[in-house]
């Protein structure tokens, strides 16, 4: 096996790790048997019984478990036991796809499938009667769905998600935002309706007098907002809830969060004009205070299919230390997390707390460094007028130089990842210097973008306005 093969292998062997460790957890740390009072809950709804607020309106799981248990004959614990892996295998699957097809590199597609399944085989391995994993294959297929233009269905998955879980929500932000960002203004403002009756309804339809856990919204919300982080400081103690916040952060894969949210503080939804991963990342930094009032662990997830794709085009995805260090940091975060009851030896733990530690700290460093180190950029500075004084002799060159670049299937638009790979060139000025006046009406800026930051043109402190380029060869 070449190179070039052993790489395309490191996500499969990534997935495959995951699926192990969940295995692990689930049968020999005690996730077969194990469950908490949500599980209990959504086991009375998924039995067609009433258990109060939050859990009535949160029925697709539930009723899912319950249909492959009428259909297969076997128990709805199990139902449950069987659905959660699925969907978490799926949801990696399609994360996958998701990071390639924005051409990241299979060292960062595996770093971020290890980093993310490990931490979720350990998270449902041993807690797997919950509805975060559906959740989190539809916000995968939502965005999906959306990348490839199909906003039906997206609209459709989007008011899904409300039956999975309230937080689901927000994926009808996304979609409208994304659609009025395409130019469908009316469409838009429509189908932000469409996620918001259909919890308005469900709130109806599912209403119960049952005293649950909570006896109303206004006392769950309270929960929520005020209460749940206190209490589990008051359970745990400072030093136990310090590891879980250190954990629950790791299930949100943070390094990843805050290279994209480098990668996009400058101008982000105005240059990425209709990029949905982007787009999406935005309402979720918008939404991550009201994530981290709550279990981190499971609330956090549902970020990362938007920041593992945005992270693919910064440089620092493209840098081996800090990707190793990802893997790395992810894995023995999740080993050392011990079975649930059972004591692990301290010879054993110490050491892979240690290794996790340390790769927090040193991708810590480095991300700290990229922020000070804007001037250190890997392409060429130049401003807005050396960039047009270049277009402008580029329009003298010949087309025979440019026409190879071409991309037949994106109707001739200007493809910059393509023309800089198969010319050896890694420079802006080299590129915009391949650019003929019969090449840029064709130019779509908006499907170019993306392409750009995969060859690291974009960059916060790049002086080059992406607005100020496309009003200029308009």
């Amino acid at each position: 096996m070449n190179q070039s093969q052993l790489r395309k292998v490191l996500p499969w062997l990534a997935i495959l790790i995951s699926c192990v460790l969940y295995a692990a957890h689930f049968f020999l740390g005690g996730g077969i048997n194990h469950f908490i009072l949500d599980s209990a809950a959504y086991l009375q709804v998924a039995s067609g019984e009433p258990s109060g607020v939050p859990f009535d309106i949160r029925i697709l799981t539930p009723f899912s478990s319950a249909l492959i248990a009428r259909v297969s004959g076997i128990s709805i614990p199990a139902a449950f036991q069987l659905l959660t892996p699925s969907v978490l295998f799926a949801s990696l699957l399609i994360l996958r796809r998701c990071i390639k097809k924005r051409d990241g590199s299979p060292e960062w597609q595996a770093a971020v499938l290890l980093a993310f399944g490990c931490s979720l085989a350990v998270t449902f391995g041993y807690t797997p009667i919950l509805v975060d994993p559906t959740l989190l294959l539809i916000v995968c297929i939502t965005v999906s769905a959306l990348d490839s233009g199909r906003l039906l269905l997206a609209l459709a998955l989007a008011c899904l998600a409300v039956f999975t879980k309230e937080f689901g929500l927000f994926l009808g932000i996304v979609w409208s935002l994304y659609v009025y960002r395409l130019g469908y203004r009316r469409l838009a403002l429509a189908g932000l309706t469409a996620p918001i009756a259909t919890l308005l309804i469900l709130l109806v339809v599912r209403h119960s007098d049952v005293a649950g856990t909570f006896i109303g919204w206004r006392p769950y919300a309270f929960h929520y907002l005020f209460d749940y982080q206190l209490m589990v400081l008051r359970l745990r103690g400072p030093m136990s809830y310090t590891k879980l916040l250190y954990m629950g952060a790791w299930c949100g894969i943070w390094p990843v969060l805050l290279v994209a949210t480098l990668g996009i503080r400058s101008r982000s939804v105005q240059s990425a004009v209709s990029d949905v991963f982007r787009i999406g990342l935005f309402i979720s930094l918008l939404c991550l205070p009201l994530l981290l009032l709550g279990d981190w662990s499971r609330n956090l997830i549902v970020v990362v299919p938007f920041a593992s794709v945005v992270a693919s085009g910064h440089p620092l995805a493209r840098d081996r230390h800090f990707v190793l260090l990802l893997a790395t940091g992810g894995l023995s975060t999740a080993l050392a997390r011990p079975f649930h009851g059972e004591p692990q030896a301290i010879a054993v733990l110490l050491p892979i707390t240690a290794v996790s530690v340390i790769s927090a700290g040193i991708m810590l460093f480095k991300l700290f460094q990229c922020c000070i180190s804007t001037s250190s950029l890997p392409i060429d500075r130049c401003s807005n007028r050396t960039l047009r004084q270049r277009l402008n002799r580029s329009r003298r060159s010949s087309v025979r130089r440019f026409q190879p670049f071409i991309d037949d299937e994106s109707n001739g638009c200007f493809d910059f990842q393509v023309a800089c790979q198969r010319s050896g060139r890694r420079t802006l000025s080299h590129v915009t210097g391949a650019i003929t006046v019969d090449v840029v009406p064709t130019f779509s800026l908006a499907s170019q973008t993306c392409a750009m930051e995969r060859c690291g043109f974009c960059h916060s402190d790049l002086l080059m306005d992406y607005r100020t380029i496309s009003a200029w060869l308009a």
